[in-house]
């Protein structure tokens, strides 16, 4: 009986344990600045109903078939950060808008090479933002 009982009490603790938040730190001093991952300021400039923003994606299938493309092309490339590779990629009409913080100017200039390629360089309005370097 032990012997059931055991591992399950184990897996309920660990189970009750998964949604929380972890504390931070002070050996981490990213983890200690609750701000750090505030990205409210960045997104306030979406207010405006005129703004491409992700939830106005476009769902023909031409449109997902190309935000899908241009996703996997930015993802495959092993040189870009995790913000690259997590930029907004939008969708509508066929013309493609990319937003978001990025590391380098290379990094800007890369994705928006990629989705040139694939939606046309015509067709893309790159409003990344190259994030300012940390001292």
């Amino acid at each position: 009986m032990k012997k059931i009982l055991l591992p399950l009490f184990a897996s309920l603790l660990v189970y009750s344990s998964h949604g929380q938040q972890a504390t931070p730190s002070p050996s981490n001093p990213a983890a200690s600045d609750p701000h750090e991952a505030d990205n409210t300021k960045n997104n306030s400039s979406e207010q405006n109903r005129s703004t491409e923003t992700a939830e106005k994606q476009s769902n023909s299938k031409d449109d997902l078939a190309l935000t899908q493309k241009i996703r996997q092309a930015v993802i495959k490339d092993g040189s870009l950060s995790m913000n690259g590779k997590n930029v907004k990629i939008i969708a509508q009409d066929g013309k493609v808008s990319l937003k978001g913080p990025v590391d380098s100017q290379q990094e800007k200039d890369t994705i928006a090479a990629k989705a040139g390629e694939i939606a046309g360089k015509d067709k893309v309005d790159n409003q990344l933002e190259v994030k300012a370097a940390k001292e």
